[in-house]
């Protein structure tokens, strides 16, 4: 591969989800965004609830995947992904997350923050917005 590229591989408890060559990528860390280029150094952190963004080294689309938590690595030119939730956009309908958005809201404006449901439907909410943010 060359130096100019690398590899991203994005695993979920299904399995390998996604592996591309690419030329960049940035990850919805636990505490900030994650930007990883070629030849970055040793690197290990946690993910948190977003979009993972990158540039395909055939082509240089631009690419986005949802995820939720988990690992990401990045050593020898391949970064891996270790994502409890993950998906694709041509794995998206809009109609489905429509009425579970309105639900959710509901349970997080109208709940404790003491109450399990609300973190619970808070965590479900975050992920139906890395989604839309997947759609745009």
């Amino acid at each position: 591969m060359s130096t100019e590229n690398f590899t991203l591989k994005i695993f979920t408890p299904a399995g390998l989800l996604l592996e591309e060559a690419v030329s960049t990528v940035t990850a919805p860390g636990f505490d900030g965004q994650i930007g990883l280029l070629p030849g970055h150094v040793r690197y290990t952190g946690c993910l948190g609830t977003g979009v993972l963004e990158f540039i395909e080294a055939k082509g240089g689309a631009a690419q986005k995947v949802a995820v939720a938590g988990g690992f990401c690595t990045f050593v020898e030119d391949i970064m891996t992904v270790l994502s409890d939730w993950a998906v694709l956009p041509d794995e998206i309908s809009k109609s489905t997350y429509a009425a579970e958005r309105e639900a959710l809201a509901a349970v997080v404006k109208d709940s404790s923050t003491w109450e399990p449901a609300w973190e619970t439907a808070r965590e479900k909410l975050a992920r139906i917005e890395a989604i839309d943010a997947v759609l745009k």
